[in-house]
Order: C-alpha cells, then sequence, then structure tokens
C-alpha cells in the first residue's frame, strides 16, 4: 500500500483517536453509580489512562519513523539501480557506436 505521509499520520491520529474513545467509552460504562464524588483512585486511573495513550503514541511514532527511514532506504536503493542501470546503457551505447564505426570504416591496405 502506497500511502502519502500525510495519510499515515492521519490515520495514526485517527486510530489514537478512535481508541481512546473506546477507552472513556469502557470506563464510563463501567462505572455506572449515582455517585458523582470523584473517588480518590480516579487519580491513579486518570495518570494510568495518560500513561497508556503516551506510551501508544510513542510506538506508533517509533513505528512511522521506522516506516519512513523504510522508504528512504528503498527510495536509494532504486536510485541506485537507475544509476547503474544508466551507466550500462551509456557504455553498451558506446560500445555498439564504436563497432558500427569500425564495421564502417574503409580498410586501407597494409604497405610496407
Amino acid at each position: 500500500m502506497d500511502f502519502s505521509e500525510t495519510i499515515i499520520a492521519a490515520m495514526i491520529g485517527a486510530g489514537a483517536t478512535i481508541a481512546t474513545a473506546t477507552f472513556q467509552l469502557f470506563a464510563a460504562f463501567r462505572s455506572r453509580k449515582a455517585d458523582l464524588r470523584p473517588k480518590r483512585s480516579s487519580g491513579f486511573r486518570s495518570a494510568l489512562a495518560v500513561f497508556g495513550l503516551v506510551l501508544g503514541a510513542a510506538v506508533a511514532g517509533f513505528a512511522y519513523s521506522e516506516l519512513r527511514m523504510e522508504r528512504e532506504r528503498e527510495d536509494a536503493e532504486d536510485g541506485e539501480r537507475h544509476h547503474e542501470l544508466a551507466g550500462a546503457a551509456a557504455g553498451g551505447r558506446r560500445l555498439r557506436h564504436h563497432a558500427l564505426r569500425s564495421a564502417a570504416a574503409p580498410r586501407r591496405p597494409e604497405t610496407r
């Protein structure tokens, strides 16, 4: 799949948004109590949720940077192959031109 970098970045952002929304929905349905007072452990849960989101963003960023490096390596290899093929084609044209000139040139008789 050849997606542009902006599309991949948007997909990563959309995935993080969906994961966060799903997490929030499950947390809201799990704690359906009439008590509106915050619990003491809610600070720990919030810190844990933020840590999870930061960790997910770090993993996604690392994966994205690895993807970019892989594409740059492939582009560099393609450039090297193109340069080698162009050099080989130019060498082949020179050899062909030299062979045609040698075959078309009149031969002079050897004199002693």
